[in-house]
């Protein structure tokens, strides 16, 4: 069972939604839109890559159709693998493309 305590905002309970102070309840608000708004997302330059080089292929069986949707390593696009380097930039990046 996952659980969260936060000691200086009295009692916040997850998984049963009790909170007992709005202010903690705000408290978690912000940080989890936070945490949102800084996901991690492919690095521009290699959407825009991947997207030159779907343009230049022919792709009878539409085994590509999913790269027009999303981000490719969130969206987890057809034949790329990616990794995020935390030391490197807040990127992701691809790291391999495959054929299956």
């Amino acid at each position: 069972m996952v659980g969260f305590k936060l000691e200086s905002c009295g009692r916040l309970k997850m998984m049963g939604f009790k909170f007992k102070s709005s202010g903690c309840v705000f408290a978690f608000a912000v940080h989890l839109l936070l945490m949102i708004a800084v996901a991690k997302v492919t690095d521009p330059s290699e959407v825009s890559a991947l997207l030159a080089v779907k343009g230049n292929l022919v792709d009878p069986m539409n085994q590509l159709k999913n790269w027009n949707k999303g981000d490719p390593c969130t969206s987890n696009w057809t034949g790329v693998i990616c990794v995020h380097k935390t030391n490197v930039d807040k990127f992701w990046h691809v790291q391999e493309m495959y054929n299956y």
